[in-house]
């Protein structure tokens, strides 16, 4: 079981400031984790209960900023917004609402592909303007 990008993610963000290497932007912050654990094919199994739990207890702990580190490899496409919007809202009404609620920054990385388009996850906010702030 893969448990190990979160942790350089984390890495990244939080690295000390100790003047001996590189420092994270937040070098100062403390980290609360919640895994999504991946089945034995390494996928995630992750449903709307599942990511609004997540959400939900991070938000509740304090997180200010909680990285999505997690996605479809499915691309945004402009010419079909409104079914990708309701395709979200359908598999995660829950885990959208708790983000509407608005009490930390939620973070995307824009895709592990290397391409030049989105996510549809990574879109999140140009889907659901409401979500940006």
């Amino acid at each position: 079981m893969q448990l190990n990008h979160g942790t350089s993610v984390a890495g990244v963000a939080t690295a000390a400031k100790d003047d001996t290497a590189i420092h994270g932007v937040a070098f100062n912050a403390d980290i609360a984790m919640w895994s999504l654990h991946m089945n034995s094919l390494g996928n995630l199994t992750v449903n709307n209960a599942i990511l609004a739990n997540a959400v939900n207890g991070l938000q509740n702990a304090g997180a200010r900023i909680i990285n999505q580190s997690w996605g479809y490899k499915t691309l945004l496409a402009p010419d079909l917004i409104a079914t990708q919007q309701a395709f979200l809202l359908g598999q995660y009404p829950d885990m959208i609402a708790e983000m509407r609620r608005g009490a930390a920054v939620h973070v995307w990385a824009a895709g592990n592909e290397a391409g030049e388009h989105v996510a549809v996850t990574s879109a999140l906010p140009t889907l659901f303007p409401e979500l940006t702030g």
